[in-house]
């Protein structure tokens, strides 16, 4: 991948570390319009920031990114409402009629934007991870049903806030928790995209302490937020944006480092108290008399199921992989991928079936066996021998057609069976072979031709044979082959 040109790292942590701190002194030494004007200029910023860099760079995937502009967007524009706000009905106003509707639904889908972004960036990393990502955001989920009953909950209720309040603002959590978890966890995997992923984490911790300190410093009358949370909002979008303008963002597309795929009960059990973590705590409350909270039931249980489902989903492709392996190591061979000698008769005897049923012409079975075989494992050890029978593998692979059946029957005994014109097959199958193993193989220490015997059947449409009498045909032809090349050169059969 060629170098990106953007900024270099660590200019990148300094210039962050700048605008941070400048835009937080100059917002709290502010009041009014110019502090809610300094508060706009740090979602502004870093949206410019994500656009520069989707237009001088070609991302992996730009997705994310448009994402995250679009939510920069909604929530600038949300910023805006509020300079509007302080300069028409004062900073300690209370928000009312579109200012709140404004309010309300700008914040949540500006964040449900960057949680998309996050999700786009996490998927690609999450799918060699061993489904440990999806359970870091399952547990991050659970647990911020603990964060609402205990602390928000509580907080929105002492200033009696109104229900869109309290969904907002556990959508916000729900959603800063599942990105806290999941680009934690994708720190582990992503090796090369370490810097971007944590600056999302970074930005993910800043967006839950500020939604938790907007929550419970609000006054209780005016619903007014102390002017110091607003440094937690001001990192989090300065980060969002570092996230995506630092070259690392560019290796997201990179494969990480895999995690385990075994699960175990101790993966069941986490799922179990992820799932019953909420559950349990209405109840709880219903027994100690307070009402049960069914808001944290319904938006956890909304986030929590598609994230238990996609975990499902990874453990039934697991299972079935497993499957899919236990076969292919009974029916191949592990040396060189061929099917064995168990595929052999079932092949054959569909071939037959199709050859007698009039849907294939006819067919040619070869029994190829490589001559002075065991010399090679004798002179010069199994492990040239095995590298000779890769090299001769390839080679018969290379002389017949894509859809030709190649086995390794065992040792130095191939099978190969062709389909089509028999006249033809019959004319052409065994010169092929010859040619494709007449040039020298190099293994190792070892050069030479890989000589082979070769005994060929030709099948027909009225043939009535079995796999077993084929193969029988087959080797026996073999070893016709095999004693004229002992009568042409003397040497002894091997």
């Amino acid at each position: 991948m060629s170098e990106p040109t953007c900024l270099d790292g660590r200019a990148l942590h300094l210039g962050l570390a700048a605008t941070a701190l400048t835009l937080v002194i100059a917002h709290s030494v502010t009041d009014g319009v110019i502090a809610a004007l300094v508060f706009l200029l740090s979602t502004l910023a870093p949206a410019v920031a994500v656009l520069w860099v989707l237009r001088t760079r070609t991302p992996p995937d730009p997705r994310p990114w448009w994402f995250v502009v679009g939510s920069l967007v909604v929530l600038s524009v949300n910023n805006v409402s509020r300079a509007v706000h302080v300069a028409v009905a004062g900073e300690d106003a209370p928000e009312a009629g579109l200012m709140q509707l404004v309010n309300h639904v700008t914040i949540p889908v500006g964040y449900l934007g960057l949680f998309v972004a996050s999700l786009l960036v996490v998927v690609p990393i999450a799918r060699g991870d061993g489904g440990k990502i999806v359970d870091a955001a399952i547990m991050s989920v659970a647990g911020a049903g603990l964060l609402w009953t205990f602390v928000l909950g509580p907080a929105l209720d002492a200033r009696e806030s109104p229900p869109s309040v309290r969904v907002y603002t556990l959508f916000v959590v729900l959603v800063a928790c599942a990105m806290t978890g999941a680009v934690g966890r994708s720190l582990v995997a992503a090796v090369h995209a370490r810097t971007t992923l944590a600056y999302l984490l970074l930005a993910a911790c800043a967006t839950l302490l500020g939604s938790v300190a907007t929550t419970t410093s609000a006054n209780t009358v005016t619903g007014v937020v102390p002017g110091w949370v607003d440094a937690a909002w001001i990192v989090a979008y300065l980060s969002v944006g570092a996230a995506v303008v630092h070259p690392a963002s560019m290796f997201l597309a990179s494969p990480g480092r895999p995690g385990s795929r075994k699960f175990t009960r101790q993966h069941l059990a986490f799922l179990g108290v992820a799932l019953s973590l909420n559950p349990a705590l209405a109840a709880v409350r219903e027994i100690a008399g307070y009402p049960t909270d069914a808001l944290i039931l319904a938006l956890s249980s909304l986030l929590l199921v598609p994230l238990v489902l996609v975990r499902v989903s990874q453990l039934a492709r697991l299972h079935a992989q497993a499957q899919e392996d236990l076969v292919h190591q009974a029916t191949h061979d592990a040396l060189t991928g061929l099917p064995n000698r168990r595929i052999v008769d079932t092949h054959l005897e569909e071939v037959l079936r199709r050859v007698d049923d009039g849907e294939l012409p006819g067919a040619v079975v070869c029994f190829i066996d490589l001559n002075d075989f065991k010399i090679v494992n004798d002179e010069f050890g199994h492990h040239v021998g095995d590298n000779l029978l890769v090299a001769v593998t390839r080679r018969l692979r290379d002389a017949v057609r894509a859809g030709d059946f190649i086995a390794r029957f065992g040792g130095d005994e191939f099978v190969l069976v062709l389909t089509g014109n028999p006249e033809h097959l019959e004319a052409t199958t065994v010169s092929r072979i010859h040619a494709a193993l007449e040039p020298p193989i190099t293994v190792g220490p070892l050069t030479a031709r890989a000589s082979t015997s070769i005994g060929a059947v030709t099948v027909r449409p009225g043939a009535h044979l079995t796999a077993d009498q084929l193969l029988s045909l087959a080797d026996a032809r073999m070893y016709v082959d095999k004693r004229r090349r002992h009568s042409a050169t003397g040497q002894p059969l091997r």
